[in-house]
């Protein structure tokens, strides 16, 4: 025989949880998220389209597609080697 839980070991993980559910959900109305920003310092708005592009100087350019070998997916997406190619421009949902 399968031994069951008491109810009032239930009740008290019920409670338990909900409890840590409201901390949490009060917790997280308290945090304030921070913009992001583009390399220029202004706040990168959806909707918009950008170039990504590395953040350290000389380790590539930016996003591109690139074909490699037989797959179903025909393209992946691949930094450019040259710095100087900014790649194709990506559009940031909102």
């Amino acid at each position: 025989k399968k031994k069951k839980k008491p109810r009032s070991t239930m009740k008290s993980m019920f409670y338990f949880l909900l409890a840590l559910t409201a901390v949490l959900a009060a917790t997280a109305s308290d945090y304030k998220t921070e913009p992001v920003l583009d390399t220029n310092g202004q706040t990168v708005i959806g909707g918009r389209s950008y170039h990504l592009v590395s953040a350290v100087p000389g380790k590539g350019g930016g996003l591109g597609l690139a074909g490699h070998g037989d797959k179903k997916c025909p393209l992946d997406i691949v930094q450019e080697s040259l710095e100087e190619n900014d790649g194709i421009p990506v559009k940031i949902s909102d």
